[in-house]
């Protein structure tokens, strides 16, 4: 239970801060966003003349990513030990 309030947490305050460098059109996991919305835009983007979707969900992506690589870009842009230590934590864990 301690856990899943610390990563409500940490989802609250990492939110604001990452929230707005994702693309505008990825609606995967996102505040707001959801797959009606998803359909919504592509046909949107279809009314406008587009007539090709990309959809890619890279099997195992997160999972390779060298935890040391996202402590560095995580502490570029947060400061707060604490937090930057229960991100470590977490992913440590590997599960969440």
């Amino acid at each position: 239970m301690r856990d899943r309030i610390a990563q409500e947490v940490l989802r609250q305050l990492l939110s604001p801060i990452f929230e707005p460098l994702f693309h505008e059109d990825s609606f995967g996991f996102r505040p707001g966003r959801n797959c009606h919305l998803a359909l919504e835009r592509v046909l949107d983007l279809w009314q406008q003349g587009y007539k090709v979707v990309l959809d890619a969900d890279i099997q195992g992506f997160f999972d390779n990513i060298p935890h040391s690589v996202i402590m560095v870009e995580l502490a570029s842009v947060v400061a707060d030990g604490n937090i930057l230590g229960l991100v470590e934590r977490f992913l440590r864990a590997g599960v969440m």
